[in-house]
């Protein structure tokens, strides 16, 4: 990225006019010269590098959102709040609040929405015909991510209208523009980029009438202020440049990130900042100059006020960002510093008349949540200025009295001696925060109604990785909250979504397919169609051929068909279950094999089916239930098939009235592992037949499950009792290789939808990458987890699948299927998987729905790519490139391929 914004520097530096390019005789410039100093490239300074602190929360990359066509004042107003999704992609609004200055046109705070009414934002335009809440606001309206929110989504390109209630004082109105130039949409989960963002500054007194004999511009200063409104930085331009135009970088700031810049007024001038706020774009750095023209103006008459900060709450020893605002020029921010408490600072400003009205506003109120004080500013803020420097003003800071609730935060794995920093931050940016230190817990008073975030850290110590170092989006109900250390090195990567356009689609001849499995060198693929037939495309040719398998049950389809395709030397061998009926392909002709000999004649078939091609012929297993339609309980039966054997026939390893499911066979042994689902509400298990006797090895909770064959006994992976646990039976051990946190209503109790298992030689160095019910999928490796991809919603406040409580909102199996590259480069392997996402009507309700959408994650440069979201199947196949990334990704009904461009 530093690359790029290096290849850039020049174009900008040149567009800005902070460059002067000499003439071709020599060097000299024939006129405009005549107060230049030192060359026009010299007035390119060193870039600052500044203190800016990296965010809690960052800011959405897709989503946008302004006020306009404001009516109406007092308690009468309206105003449109407009939000927009820029993206490519779909986006679900959840974890996507939005804050905004809340104040009228005098500076004083607005609410929103009717007393009483929740603060119900009636929705205008196409958004499902549901509904937003905001809340009162203060000095930063908001919307949380929650509530009505929860679980929408916005289509790609769309936007939505909503028809917002102001309340204001009598003969007030809004200020959409102040409440626009503070807009933010959040993104409660995305990773906040590192701190290489540069910003230019270029400054233009050309017209300013400076005289450098008399230091009639000296002091002209510049402040750079972060989301909290902190300066990060600031400077005055260097008395020598005064009278031209200078340019001033600055670096070390945060990409995707607003920044506002602060200029104070000179004496007889005017200043012209554009634009006042910034978003740094990292791709594009001609985005991030911010011109400031100073121009003279007799008419500006100027007085000196000394502003002080009173000491109200001792444990806080931070500064605190003091705006000075004039309200009748559209609430603009004409001065600002950062100060201490007890501290004071002097601003030279326009005296107060008709066209400057002043009141000074705290950034943020302070609080100190572990002796649960909370102080906020008095409304009684004005402050007039008169000519001369007699004018004082003394912030009033008062003790703010709201409903609080207790939570606990506790820390774990710390190194003897270490000690935790925990930091704050509320969505709203409504009070600055005493920092604390942990060893162990800490009980604190949060204020209600606030939406916090977390973070810890240890900055010196021993302990050197943090699994899940930031907390977010704490919700009132939730009272506890961990955060578990960890020695070594921290593999976490920072995943980003990008764009689709890493792939070139193209649909084949294959048709509506119902799988689809591609050779491993991405030439070939085997499909089974609807028709119940099975053919083999040539994929650079787009050639089909069919391989003459005849499905025996032409009236019911394939519903219920298995295929487990090997790629041998190119040539496909396949084995096909269909109730009853197994067929093989062993690369030329169909051979039938004898009828699995069910024991139920009345009944729905359920099959899986598990194929050891470890020799010439293959072994199957398989796990069938069937439901007998008369007396409509459940039958389960596990049979064993060896097609080398000279009387080959199914034996029978396993029947009882129980659902049977996922099963694993081993390599030239009879050791099956097999899934038994208990009738009603008892223990589920894994069961092991090993070679004629059969016992349970693990009550599990979830029917997915992963074995390891590679020693004498076996290792399996599965999830139970809220964990996903690694078994090796053969010391009858149990290892948890990842904790489902049920605190966390976007967490638990969960269990796997698909896992994906590195297995080493010493259990201690296995990784897996876990899909979970609620669609997040997790990295764990060494005992530590990275989060790769954040959960759907669907969860409730009480760890409570909805579906258990909502009909309409059913939430099941996101993650339908995934396929890992563990031989890929880098700690964490590529990814491919179907996201499955439950639509929603025309009146914001769960139909039951679910359409896939298609990502890949690239671990060279720890980036989710959204490859489709509008496929019609989640079956998949991927065909992996040299570097490791997915080179081709196959998805079926009707046959497409993505190929990487």
């Amino acid at each position: 990225m530093k690359t790029n914004q290096l290849k850039k520097l020049s174009a900008i530096l040149i567009a800005g006019g902070s460059l002067s390019l000499a003439a071709c005789n020599g060097g000299s410039s024939a006129s405009g010269a005549g107060n230049q100093i030192n060359g026009g490239a010299d007035r390119q300074a060193k870039s600052l590098h500044s203190a800016a602190k990296k965010p809690i929360f960052t800011q959405s990359k897709c989503l946008s959102a302004a006020f306009s066509d404001t009516t109406g004042s007092g308690q009468s107003g309206h105003t449109l709040l407009t939000v927009t999704n820029n993206c490519g992609v779909n986006v679900t609004m959840d974890k996507h609040p939005i804050v905004f200055s809340g104040v009228d046109n005098h500076g004083e705070n607005v609410a929103f929405g009717y007393h009483g009414s929740g603060g119900v934002v009636h929705e205008k335009d196409n958004w499902n015909g549901s509904t937003a809440r905001l809340m009162d606001g203060e000095y930063f309206g908001e919307i949380p991510a929650s509530g009505e929110f929860h679980g929408l989504s916005l289509p790609a390109g769309n936007k939505v209208v909503y028809d917002v209630p102001v309340l204001a004082d009598p003969g007030a109105k809004f200020d959409q523009n102040a409440a626009n130039q503070s807009m933010y949409v959040l993104d409660a989960d995305a990773p906040v980029e590192k701190a290489d963002g540069v910003m230019f500054i270029n400054i233009d007194t050309t017209k300013a009438g400076c005289n450098l004999k008399t230091d009639s511009c000296a002091g002209l200063q510049v402040s750079i202020n972060d989301l909290e409104g902190k300066s990060v930085q600031s400077f005055v331009v260097p008395k020598e440049y005064l009278g031209q135009e200078y340019t001033q970088p600055v670096d070390g700031l945060y990409n995707n990130q607003k920044y506002t810049v602060n200029v104070l007024p000179l004496e007889n001038t005017k200043t012209v900042v554009s634009p006042k706020t910034i978003t740094l774009n990292a791709e594009d750095l001609t985005k991030d100059v911010v011109t400031v023209k100073v121009t003279k103006d007799n008419s500006v008459k100027t007085g000196t006020v000394k502003i002080t900060l009173p000491s109200v709450l001792d444990s806080y020893t931070g500064t605190l960002h003091v705006d000075v605002i004039n309200t009748k020029a559209h609430n603009e921010v004409v001065a600002g510093a950062d100060i201490k408490q007890g501290k004071s600072f002097n601003v030279k400003l326009p005296i107060s008349d008709a066209a400057h009205e002043y009141v000074v506003k705290t950034s943020t109120g302070l609080a100190d949540l572990a002796q649960n004080k909370y102080f906020v500013e008095d409304s009684e803020n004005k402050v007039e200025v008169k000519t001369g420097n007699s004018n004082a003003f003394m912030i009033p800071m008062v003790e703010a009295k709201h409903e609080t609730h207790p939570l606990t935060v506790k820390v774990t794995g710390l190194a003897n001696g270490d000690n935790a920093n925990v930091n704050f931050q509320d969505l709203g940016n409504k009070y600055s925060y005493v920092s604390t230190q942990l060893s162990t817990s800490a009980k604190y008073q949060v204020e209600t109604g606030l939406t916090l975030g977390i973070s810890a850290s240890v900055p010196k110590g021993k302990t050197e990785y943090a699994n899940g170092v930031v907390v977010k989006s704490v919700a009132p109900k939730v009272k506890n909250v961990s955060i578990e250390f960890h020695q070594g090195k921290n593999p976490q990567v920072e995943p980003v979504i990008k764009p689709t356009n890493q792939y070139k689609w193209a649909k084949t001849a294959g048709g509506d397919s119902s799988a689809v499995s591609a050779s491993p060198d991405g030439s070939k693929a085997v499909i089974t169609g609807f028709d119940g037939q099975i053919k083999l495309l040539d994929i650079k040719s787009n050639k089909m051929t069919n391989l003459g398998y005849k499905d025996i049950h032409p009236l019911m389809g394939n519903v219920n068909q298995r295929v487990d395709v090997n790629w041998s030397n190119g040539t496909p061998h396949i084995v096909v279950v269909w109730g009853a009926n197994v067929q093989y392909y062993d690369g030329v002709t169909w051979k039938s094999l004898p009828n699995i000999p069910y024991s139920v004649n009345s009944r729905l078939d359920m099959s899986e089916i598990s194929v050891d091609w470890s020799n010439t012929t293959p072994r199957i297993a398989i796990a069938s239930t069937h439901y007998d339609l008369n007396n409509l309980k459940p039958y389960g039966e596990v049979y064993l098939y060896n097609s080398a054997e000279a009387s080959a026939r199914w034996e029978q390893i396993y029947s009882a009235n129980h659902e049977v499911g996922e099963i694993s066979l081993a390599p030239g042994s009879d050791k099956v592992i097999f899934y038994v689902h208990a009738e009603y509400y008892g223990t589920s298990s894994l069961m092991y037949y090993n070679n004629g006797s059969i016992h349970a090895i693990a009550d599990v909770t979830g029917h997915i499950f992963q074995a390891d064959w590679s020693k004498d006994e076996p290792r399996v992976v599965y999830s139970g009792n809220q964990s996903v646990q690694l078994l090796n039976v053969g010391t009858n051990k149990t290892t948890t290789l990842y904790k489902f946190n049920a605190n966390d209503y976007q967490d638990g109790p969960l269990d796997m939808s698909q896992v994906s298992v590195k297995w080493e030689a010493n259990d201690a160095n296995i990784k897996a990458v876990i899909a979970m019910d609620n669609g997040a999928v997790e990295y764990t490796a060494n005992g530590r987890t990275t989060e790769l991809f954040g959960a759907v919603a669907g969860w409730n406040e009480n760890g409570v699948h909805t579906e258990e409580t909502d009909p309409n909102n059913p939430f099941a199996r996101q993650i339908s299927n995934m396929q890992v590259n563990w031989n890929s480069n880098g700690m964490i392997p590529s990814i491919v998987l179907t996201r499955m996402v439950n639509e929603t009507d025309s009146y914001g309700w769960y139909t039951g729905n679910f359409h896939p959408e298609l990502y890949a994650y690239n671990n060279l440069d720890g980036s989710w790519y959204s490859v489709s979201t509008n496929i019609d199947s989640q079956a998949l196949s991927v065909v992996w490139g040299s570097s490791g990334f997915a080179d081709k990704i196959l998805v079926n009904s009707p046959l497409q391929i993505a190929t990487l461009k």
